[in-house]
């Protein structure tokens, strides 16, 4: 059947759709060198509120903040030698495809005002080798945070995590599917509905939350020969994209399946200029395509907008327009394109050109050219089937420049095609033409009387006849259209008064007729078609939709139970246990508990008089050994022990001023330093006849004890991270310790307390950790200073380290960083316990 065509030729002009007013800003975002300069069914561009972003060479992506202008890149991992395939963003994230069939999408901030802020890879997977989807073909944003990807063989929805790899090549993941292989999918405003279109002509509509199929059909079209490019949604219909979207059709899918109305871009060179791009502005129901070939952005009003779906399309005469008004923006040769959402009435279109990226504003001047006022023009000549355009359309232009009447015929090479109306003021231009034709009769006259040649009178009169005949012809085609008014109106006088008769005749014996006729045909194949059709709903979408319910099921459950069930159940398991626990106080635990306090008590008395006992024996004195020491002597212990307290100061104070330098080696002096010197004195005294012990340095030994001392985690952090280089000779992962093995096991046990006050997410718990492992591997219970307390103290590491592993385990096992130090504190609470074992059985 004939649909209403609009047909652009792109290379000729078209001055109708002209108008010499502002009305588009235009402003240039970068120069760029375009990769080809071909039709690309994807994206490389988009746009948020926020910002903008482009693709650029070796597989990147670069953000560019519009409040600030700053800038942010996003690189693809492992795609230095391709490219971006297709691009879609959301206002927290941005997904691409590459060219070696990549998918990856990155969480970026919404704002950001420093140059490449922190962002992240959430999903990165690589399709060209086993996946249920086929070749990757275009991916786009859902609403609810899902990422439709599409391949030849369908569709799949994921989240954008890293465990969803895995859903590509999973044969029972659930997938969109349409017969034949995937061109190309779209989604409706609300993202509740996803249509997918094939090469064969086939159209399915799959609704994302239930994962169902609501519709199947093979659409019908004008141009059967061209191949489908794209599909868009218009509301509720669809308009289909043919030989690289020069073919645009509009089709309704809702009552009936039919072609409305189509856009034809005509060119007399088919060659690879030939394509356009498109989108659909929902807000403001206008249909954007920009023409490659013909450098122009074409805005279509879509007329059928909040309207009724269209019923009884009639089969001979078109009566749907689809588009009934048209702005052309002459701008530049268009690769790819986006739409802002931008507030507010004006319209915001990021573009690609050969030569770089540009922004174009759309102010509302054009807006309101498009939504004027609408005509009928549904009428047709029968000689023709283009669908006419009205003539007031608005041409815009770049603000910063005015339109010139050249620049018009450089850049509007087009011209639409349209059927011929009927003048209404018909018999003044046919006035005017007579009296022009008797002027020039008169000159003619007057030209033979002057001496004119015979032929050019006679071409003369040539020209006057023509003239003459032209407006018989138009003043009797006139007269025919008069005529053919007066006959419709007397065939619809005629035809009412007919039909009236006819109706008032038959109607009685007609009414029975289809009555009978309904209840013997119509009533059974209703009955039949309604049954099928609810048990197929029911066979194919109740279990589904159950399903689905019974999946909120248990958490509504545990929701509105839980606290209920937890209040009474806490009420009498409280009051319970309190009696019970009292009950077995008093008569229990309390007699026991003192009984065996007094016992130990008395142990603990007589054991520690005996001790006692024995320790004033060991540190008993001979008198006459102190009376044999001379004043002498005394006199220098005094001044050491003074001198002693001097340095400890003065160590202090160069410790607090040369935190960020490392200690030189400790000298073995028997006299006090000079003063003014930079060597650090030992901190404590020797007694006399006393050697240090072997690998022992005495500073490092009193500075690392003095942290120690205050036992508080935050000292601890602050000796690891500012005398790091310093602990690390002291304490180091081969070779001998150069403090003693009871600061190396004061040590150990602060570092144990630490793991548990400190987070894991803190920078120096990978510090504290390596270095409690490394206290681990040194510390020798069976040294003198600590062999008599190191069984005791050691339980209490252990059940330290064991709670840093519950926490671990608990909470932290999404962070892979964090994970790894489970393994690492296991094999320190086994070197230790090992060495616990030994040394008990050394006892």
């Amino acid at each position: 059947m004939p649909i209403p065509r609009t047909v652009i030729t792109v290379t000729e002009a078209n001055l109708d759709s002209l108008f010499n007013g502002q009305g588009v800003d235009i402003s240039p975002v970068t120069k760029m060198r375009a990769r080809s300069d071909t039709y690309s069914h994807g994206r490389t561009v988009g746009m948020t509120t926020d910002w903008l972003a482009y693709a650029t060479s070796k597989g990147r992506v670069r953000l560019v903040d519009k409040a600030t202008a700053t800038p942010a890149v996003l690189e693809v991992p492992d795609l230095r030698d391709g490219h971006i395939v297709d691009m879609t963003v959301s206002p927290t994230s941005v997904a691409v495809l590459g060219s070696d069939g990549s998918i990856t999408a990155f969480q970026v901030p919404k704002q950001w005002s420093r140059e490449n802020p922190a962002v992240s890879v959430m999903l990165h997977v690589n399709l060209t080798h086993n996946t249920t989807i086929g070749v990757p073909r275009q991916i786009e944003w859902i609403k609810d945070g899902r990422l439709a990807v599409a391949g030849t063989e369908g569709v799949l929805l994921v989240y954008p995590r890293q465990e969803s790899a895995n859903t590509f090549s999973d044969p029972q993941a659930p997938m969109f599917r349409t017969d034949g292989s995937l061109v190309s999918f779209c989604l409706n405003q609300t993202h509740q509905a996803i249509g997918l279109l094939s090469e064969t002509g086939w159209f399915s509509l799959w609704n994302t939350a239930s994962l169902t199929r609501v519709w199947h059909r093979q659409l019908p079209t004008s141009a059967p020969n061209s191949s489908i490019s794209s599909v868009t949604f218009c509301e509720t219909n669809i308009i289909v994209g043919r030989d690289r979207n020069t073919v645009l059709e509009l089709l309704q899918i809702t009552s009936e399946v039919a072609v409305l109305s189509s856009i034809e871009f005509s060119s007399p060179y088919n060659d690879d200029t030939s394509f356009a791009q498109l989108i659909y502005d929902a807000s403001k129901g206008v249909l954007w395509v920009a023409s490659f070939a013909r450098s122009s952005l074409f805005g279509f009003k879509y007329a059928l907008k909040g309207q009724a779906p269209v019923r009884n399309i009639p089969k001979d005469t078109p009566t749907v327009v689809g588009f009934d008004r048209m702005v052309e923006i002459p701008l530049q040769p268009i690769l790819s394109l986006v739409l802002g959402e931008r507030p507010g009435e004006d319209t915001e279109i990021f573009f690609v050109t050969p030569t770089g990226l540009d922004s174009a504003t759309i102010g509302k001047s054009i807006s309101d050219t498009l939504a004027g006022f609408s005509q009928s023009i549904v009428r047709e000549s029968p000689r023709a089937s283009q669908t006419p355009i009205l003539d007031d359309i608005a041409r815009v232009r770049k603000s910063s420049t005015p339109y010139s009447g050249n620049r018009s015929l450089n850049h509007s090479r087009s011209s639409v095609q349209r059927p011929s109306v009927r003048d209404d003021d018909g018999d003044i231009s046919n006035g005017g033409n007579e009296s022009r034709e008797e002027s020039d009769a008169g000159r003619s006259i007057h030209d033979v009387e002057q001496g004119v040649s015979l032929d050019q009178m006679a071409i003369q009169i040539r020209g006057s006849e023509g003239r003459v005949i032209k407006s018989i012809k138009d003043n009797l085609a006139t007269i025919n259209q008069d005529f053919n008014t007066r006959i419709d109106k007397m065939s619809t006088e005629l035809s009412n008064d007919v039909a009236g008769r006819v109706e008032r005749s038959i109607k009685a014996q007609l009414q029975t007729l289809i009555q009978n006729e309904i209840k013997k045909t119509v009533v059974p194949a209703i009955e039949r078609t309604v049954q099928n059709e609810l048990r197929t709903v029911v066979s194919n979408q109740v279990p589904g939709a159950i399903h689905d319910a019974l999946q909120s099921v248990p958490r509504e459950l545990e929701k509105a139970l839980g606290p209920a069930i937890q209040r009474s159940i806490s009420t009498i398991v409280h009051s319970s246990l309190d009696r019970v626990i009292n009950e077995s106080l008093q008569t229990n635990l309390i007699p026991v508990m003192s009984t065996s306090s007094t016992q130990l008590a008395d142990q603990m008395t007589s054991d520690l008089k005996a001790e006692m006992l024995a320790l004033r024996k060991d540190f008993e004195f001979p008198i006459r050994e102190a009376a044999s020491l001379s004043d002498t002597t005394l006199r220098q212990l005094v001044n050491s022990v003074s001198e002693l307290k001097t340095k400890v100061s003065s160590l202090s104070d160069q410790l607090a001023r040369q935190s960020t330098q490392p200690l030189p080696q400790a000298t073995t002096t028997t006299g006090p330093a000079p003063t003014g010197t930079n060597t650090i004195p030992p901190v404590q005294p020797r007694r006399v006849n006393e050697q240090p012990a072997d690998g022992v340095n005495q500073q490092y030994e009193d500075m690392i004890g003095t942290a120690l001392s205050a036992q508080s985690t935050q000292t601890l952090v602050n000796l690891l991270s500012e005398h790091w280089a310093i602990v690390d000779r002291a304490v180091p992962a081969q070779g001998r310790p150069q403090v003693s093995q009871a600061v190396i096991f004061t040590l150990l046990y602060q570092l144990g307390v630490a793991l548990n006050e400190l987070s894991p997410a803190d920078p120096m718990y990978a510090r504290v950790l390596h270095m409690q492992r490394r206290a681990v591997g040194i510390v020798e219970p069976r040294e003198q200073l600590i062999s008599s307390f190191f069984g005791q103290i050691t339980p209490n590491i252990l059940a330290s380290l064991n709670n840093a592993v519950q926490t671990l385990t608990s909470r932290w096992t999404a962070d892979p960083v964090v994970i790894q130090y489970i393994p690492i504190l296991r094999e320190s609470m086994a070197i230790l316990q090992h060495k616990l074992m030994q040394q008990s059985m050394g006892q």
